[in-house]
């Protein structure tokens, strides 16, 4: 069944992110190496359960972007000194030329991309995508922010990097500078809910708007945050990577996770009757 908007058109049977079926790929047509390897392991996670095939591409994805981002921001931290010279004078120069109506505009971007903004947003789209049968849609967006919650927690407390030292607008949290946090969940959700709008419209108006809210909105924060003295502009830029990385992993753990529903649906599937009627032998 098809359901129809104005100017765009959701297919309500297609899967999550739908790519080519895994028939098309078959381990004896791989090449040996990497390819034969990917095949392989493919197989592997395709054969558990849909909740250890996601969760096993969660956690893997997990332990290689914090790994990644702790050494970035170790470099960032403690050898580029360029670099943080030009992060220093750039919060300084915002603290210096703050304006009063900037400083209630920075309270409103950064309540959207705190804890209580960005949890509301996810309920709320969980459930319209879970009333309109888009439980892989609403598991995409599930995993995608448990696993921006979890890299960034763990990077920020191994880089442990100070703040600016600079008066600072609104409450301190009890996190350290590296990466931005608010940045990072903004590109996981709605960075999220633009994958979902460009994987299930075929309008590209739509699927043009959703990415420039998405990218407009983390913009803000991002800006916001510097403004206020609470984040450098490597840190933003680190939590901008941060969401794009934790969205790619989670759009591998959903893909592993449906082929393995799939899969288990297929072995589960009741084989066909077969016909009592007696065969002529030629």
């Amino acid at each position: 069944m098809t359901t129809r908007s104005p100017g765009s058109s959701v297919e309500d049977h297609r899967p999550f992110l739908q790519t080519a079926s895994r028939a098309a790929v078959r381990p004896h047509d791989a090449k040996d190496g990497a390819q034969g390897r990917f095949v392989a392991l493919e197989d592997r996670v395709t054969r558990m359960h849909p909740a250890a095939a996601m969760v096993s591409v969660a956690v893997t994805g997990y332990l290689m972007i914090s790994l990644v981002f702790v050494a970035i921001g170790m470099l960032v931290t403690h050898q580029l000194g360029a670099l943080t010279r030009w992060d220093d004078h750039v919060v300084r120069w915002f603290a210096e030329n703050r304006a009063a109506a900037l400083n209630h505009w920075t309270d409103y971007a950064t309540k959207v991309a705190d804890t209580f903004g960005i949890l509301v947003v996810l309920l709320v789209a969980a459930i319209v995508l879970f009333v309109f049968r888009r439980r892989w849609d609403a598991l995409f967006l599930v995993v995608a922010l448990c696993m921006e919650l979890a890299t960034f927690l763990t990077v920020n407390s191994l880089v442990a990097r100070p703040r600016p030292d600079v008066v600072r607008l609104g409450s301190l949290p009890s996190t350290s500078s590296f990466p931005s946090g608010h940045t990072a969940a903004m590109i996981a959700l709605y960075g999220g809910l633009a994958v979902v709008m460009s994987a299930r419209f075929r309008s590209r108006i739509v699927r043009f708007v959703s990415w420039i809210l998405a990218v407009l909105a983390t913009a803000a924060v991002g800006l916001a945050r510097v403004y206020g003295g609470m984040h450098h502009p490597s840190d933003v830029v680190a939590g901008v990577l941060l969401g794009f990385a934790v969205l790619g992993v989670a759009i591998v753990a959903v893909r592993a996770g449906q082929r393995a529903a799939a899969e288990r649906q297929r072995h589960q599937a009741p084989l066909p009757a077969r016909s009592l009627e007696p065969k002529l032998v030629a």
